[in-house]
């Protein structure tokens, strides 16, 4: 499950009346789903006969919902609209809406009759039932796919007011936590200038414990952002020297990579460390220390978490991908510049 909704972001309110204008607008039912395929907001333009079969059935709802979770994924994995037939052959078009590449929810528009098939709708035969050639509910999808990308941008950017807002109310972060004043400001930086002075840095940490890191960018990126490089760099560096201890193979893989999300770019960093006896005790000690919420914090670890969640409004996730590696991946935000 997706850590945030919809409704967090955007007044249920609104969403329905955004619907309701749609649906009367094409002639078409539409719905907003969560992840789970459950509706969040009041289907429009439904057509009677289909909502009777649904209520009768619970198998014919759990086959909907199954319909509207399959299609968003299809949806995000082709960068485009889904079109699909439901159990009663009446064809859908679904789309998702997400948050940072996540599936937080789907539009879903159907209860469509194509007319091309020769007037082969299935067990569903009712006058009601909107009807398009197939090249209309391609136009419908496309239609679709834009208006769910600008609902997806639009929580964006209030989940990005939401985090600002939150990171200026939060009281942990007190003066006694005072920064080292070489971290410095956001400025526009040169993002490849910044990584190559990372992986020097990574490399010396790395040869005080006889270990030759294997350091890679696995994505294109951008020339210059708008953040700050040092507080990055101070981050990036104390999380290897944190973890370079536990690593008992002498294997260390640390990618870099830059993902394009709405309207800004997010820097992430993995680090694989392969480690003998990691059990989920072990586990929990590595991610306690880096637990916002935990005052019992080994120093550099604080120090570490309060730069990037405070200033730099990122997070840290650690976990274990097999039963001898540990995984932390590091993703920072960044504004995107668009010289024109």
């Amino acid at each position: 499950m997706p850590e945030y909704n919809i409704n967090d972001f955007i007044d249920s309110q609104l969403l329905q009346g955004f619907q309701d204008s749609f649906s009367q607008f094409t002639g078409i039912a539409a719905v907003i789903t969560d992840t789970d395929g459950v509706c969040i907001t009041r289907a429009s333009g439904q057509n009677c006969s289909c909502f009777e079969n649904l209520t009768m059935s619970a198998d014919n709802i759990s086959k909907c919902m199954k319909l509207y979770i399959d299609g968003a994924k299809m949806s995000l994995a082709n960068n485009k609209a889904f079109i699909g037939k439901c159990h009663e052959n009446l064809y859908y078009v679904i789309t998702p809406i997400t948050l940072n590449d996540q599936i937080i929810g789907s539009m879903v528009c159907g209860q469509i009759l194509c007319a091309d098939e020769n007037g082969d709708s299935g067990s569903e035969n009712s006058s009601d039932i909107k009807e398009m050639t197939y090249v209309e509910i391609e136009h419908i999808a496309e239609y679709v796919y834009s208006l769910a990308k600008l609902i997806s941008a639009s929580i964006y950017k209030n989940y990005i007011l939401m985090k600002s807002n939150h990171l200026r109310t939060v009281s942990s972060y007190s003066k006694a936590r005072s920064l080292p004043d070489d971290i410095g400001k956001d400025r526009i930086y040169n993002i490849h200038e910044l990584t190559s002075t990372i992986k020097a840095g990574i490399v010396m940490i790395c040869k005080k414990f006889e270990i030759t890191p294997t350091i890679s960018v696995i994505s294109k990126v951008p020339k210059e952002l708008y953040g700050n490089p040092n507080a990055i760099q101070h981050v990036i560096e104390g999380l290897v020297s944190f973890l370079v201890p536990y690593c008992t193979n002498n294997l260390i893989d640390i990618r870099f990579s830059c993902d394009k999300i709405n309207y800004s770019h997010t820097l992430v960093m993995t680090i694989t460390v392969e480690s003998e006896n990691i059990n989920e005790d072990y586990l929990n000690d590595i991610k306690n220390s880096f637990n916002i919420n935990n005052d019992e914090r080994p120093e550099g670890a604080s120090f570490i978490t309060n730069v990037t969640t405070h200033m730099l409004n990122g997070d840290i996730n650690i976990s274990r991908t097999e039963n001898k590696t540990i995984t932390a991946r590091l993703c920072i935000p960044q504004l995107d510049l668009k010289v024109k």
